[in-house]
């Protein structure tokens, strides 16, 4: 629409918000491999992290084996992420995994 046009510089299609989405995860990525959990916590809006800012820290601390070192998101890096949501509790553990719920190389140029 001319709306996102003008808001966005040019014709919005999904494989430039797929490459948007790409490059924020992967930075969001690098940052937790290379920062302690205090420092990101800090670093979030209030709104994100609560009250209860230790319980952040200590989860992300318990949670850094799940994410990529180097800020990549490959097919095996579902099994990760499956693996902790089903610890946090965001997954009931008896959910069957089908990746393809949950990633897709559809978006990814590099």
């Amino acid at each position: 629409s001319d709306s996102s046009r003008a808001q966005c510089g040019g014709p919005v299609t999904m494989s430039g918000i797929g490459g948007h989405v790409r490059r924020n995860a992967h930075k969001a990525l690098r940052r937790i491999a290379t920062h302690s959990p205090q420092v990101i916590v800090e670093d979030l809006p209030m709104a994100v992290v609560g009250a209860d800012r230790e319980r952040i820290i200590k989860t992300l601390g318990k949670l850094e084996e799940f994410y990529s070192p180097d800020g990549h998101i490959v097919p095996a890096g579902v099994d990760s992420v499956f693996r902790s949501m089903q610890l946090s509790g965001a997954l009931p553990k008896n959910t069957i995994k089908n990746p393809d719920r949950f990633y897709t190389n559809r978006f990814i140029v590099d």
